[in-house]
């Protein structure tokens, strides 16, 4: 290559003498520039790829001074006896050989270690997982709800108290939240799709992929009907909803968008008409759909059949009725004089009456696993053990929660009751994580770099993986739980 290049440049030397003799100076300077510089360029050329094969050369060198540092030749002569030493009998083979060689006993390390590594839970964080393309694929809200998704098995280690695995999986950006308070979010049975409801009649579906990004499925808007609760049904896919502002509840298919129209009786609806206090009609929906129990502040409670919506018995307690909850066959329901009534609904009567602690008006109730949530205007939360042989509640609970300092407005349990989630929205961050076991809030969080504002709604998915916080700006933050 070399002697190519130059019999090539005494060719051109030739050239320009020959040129010296019949162009002028001007363009002849020109040319013998170019050439020169031409060259110049090939030799760089030259002194290049000469570098880069000094370069491989000295790479491979060091290479080889690597490995032949690792090799160490007294480990051959060397014999360990891995049956005196306790430690070092996990590695002993089954052919019971006990005294091995410097290099196998290297080895034999090696292996033992690299296997405790592939086979620990600790490092899967750091691990890509791999997404078929058919999962990343976007799906309509039909076939979400049409696909098959096996029940996810709840893990058999204990939740650990103080600090919980937790971590943002995703949240509504600004082109799909919407513009008024999150009054209420819901999760289906079994699918990670939820909704949310507000003031501006709309319900929206999202769903949370595989990427961590939440995705906006659906729209449905409800004339005339701002929304302040929307709960999915627990056995098909449709999800009721209530107003403020009306005395009709709505249930609403969401495949097809068809809306259909249920009533209170006739007395709580005057009631809510003449109301100066409460004009709302709350309601609360049985774990499997059999009972809707519906109430407001006239102390009326009506009991209807959750799949037929037709009306079956009512209670009547002696003050307003703010809150209610399903559990072991019996109906909670609380309101402003501090007392909670426990109604049977087989045998339709009442069963027990016993007071809050300090009298405070109720506004939220929660049951889950034995254990009932009383979240109080004071910021207090009272948690009562159930005994499953009396049929009744302690009247003294069995712990005081005093970790929010305005009224509690929402409390609930995950599906597995070993954690209680409680919120104020009138403070920012005002929500908090209790472990259930040992009756203690979490410590890790919500911590200072935690943004939630405002929180008016949350919810636990079925699985209880994810956690969906909304709050007053229109945005909904979802959590993984990482325990589940």
């Amino acid at each position: 290559m070399v002697q190519f290049k130059t019999k090539r440049k005494s060719r051109n030397l030739l050239k320009l003498k020959k040129l010296s003799q019949h162009v002028p100076k001007s363009v002849y300077q020109k040319y013998q520039d170019q050439e020169l510089k031409l060259f110049e360029d090939q030799n760089v050329e030259i002194k290049k790829e000469e570098t880069d094969n000094e370069i491989i050369n000295k790479r491979q060198k060091v290479k080889q001074s690597y490995v032949e540092l690792l090799q160490d030749e007294h480990d051959e002569g060397i014999n360990v006896d891995l049956s005196k030493v306790a430690r070092l009998r996990k590695l002993m083979k089954k052919d019971g050989q006990t005294k091995v060689s410097g290099k196998e006993y290297q080895k034999r390390l090696r292996e033992f270690y690299q296997g405790k590594i592939q086979s620990s839970a600790f490092l899967n964080w750091s691990q890509k997982q791999h997404i078929p393309q058919n999962e990343t694929k976007e799906l309509t809200l039909q076939e979400i709800l049409t696909q098959n998704v096996q029940d996810v098995e709840y893990k058999s280690q204990i939740l650990p108290s103080k600090i919980i695995d937790i971590e943002k999986a995703g949240g509504t950006s600004d082109k799909i939240r919407g513009d008024a308070v999150v009054q209420c979010i819901s999760f289906h049975y079994r699918l990670p799709l939820f909704v949310t409801g507000g003031l501006d009649k709309t319900l929206r579906f999202y769903q949370i992929n595989h990427n961590k990004k939440i995705e906006l499925k659906k729209v449905i808007t409800l004339e005339k009907y701002p929304i302040n609760k929307v709960q999915f049904m627990n056995t098909n896919n449709d999800v009721i909803v209530s107003s403020n502002f009306s005395t009709v509840l709505l249930s609403v298919d969401i495949l097809t968008s068809q809306v259909k129209q249920f009533r209170a009786p006739q007395s709580i609806q005057q009631s809510a008409h003449q109301s100066r206090f409460n004009k709302q009609i709350e309601f609360v929906l049985e774990e499997d759909d059999k009972y809707i129990a519906i109430f407001n502040d006239t102390g009326y409670i009506y009991v209807l059949d959750g799949l037929q919506k037709q009306f079956l018995f009512e209670f009547k307690q002696n003050e307003m009725s703010l809150c209610g909850a399903f559990g072991e066959g019996y109906l909670f329901t609380a309101g402003l004089g501090g007392k909670i009534y426990q109604w049977n609904l087989r045998e339709q009567k009442i069963q027990n009456v016993f007071h809050n602690p300090g009298g405070n008006e109720i506004n939220c109730l929660s049951y889950r696993a034995n254990n009932l949530a009383v979240g109080t205007r004071t910021g207090i939360v009272n948690i009562f053990k159930f005994d499953p042989l009396k049929q009744t509640f302690d009247k003294q609970p069995i712990k005081e929660l005093q970790n929010l300092t305005t009224q509690v407005d929402n409390a609930q349990f995950n599906e597995f009751g070993d954690i209680l989630c409680i919120s104020s929205r009138w403070k920012e961050n005002a929500l908090r994580l209790v472990h259930i076991d040992s009756l203690t809030v979490f410590e890790n969080w919500p911590d200072q770099f935690t943004i939630l504002k405002k929180v008016n709604s949350f919810s636990f998915s079925k699985d209880s993986r994810f956690l969906a916080i909304g709050n007053e700006n229109g945005h909904v933050r979802v959590y993984r739980l990482l325990h589940y």
